[in-house]
């Protein structure tokens, strides 16, 4: 029985259908963060997603204002905001794409 591919190699075995579904899903999340906030975002971006989260939507800043996966999904789970999901839906879907997830 062979191992499970994963991380930036398992992208070389996902079917492109699949890799061009997800790449979907991904934009489609990032217009819907982009929508909820009213501009473009970087979604990856620390300082903007600081200046959204802690000033505009005045959430409890994490350790550090830190903006990384793990601390989003901490937040949410104190905050359910629609800018929040599709940050985190976002980040999921372009992590099982190989990306910074």
């Amino acid at each position: 029985m062979s191992e499970p591919v994963c991380g930036p190699s398992a992208l070389i075995s996902t079917p492109p259908a699949d890799r061009q579904q997800l790449l979907n899903e991904a934009a489609s999340h990032h217009r819907a963060a982009c929508a909820v906030v009213g501009r473009d975002v970087d979604l990856y971006s620390e300082l903007e997603l600081q200046v959204i989260l802690f000033d505009e939507l005045d959430l409890s800043p994490t350790p550090d204002l830190m903006t990384d996966t793990g601390s989003l999904r901490r937040l949410r789970e104190h905050n359910e905001l629609p800018f929040l999901e599709h940050l985190l839906a976002y980040r999921e879907t372009m992590g099982a794409l190989g990306d910074l997830g």
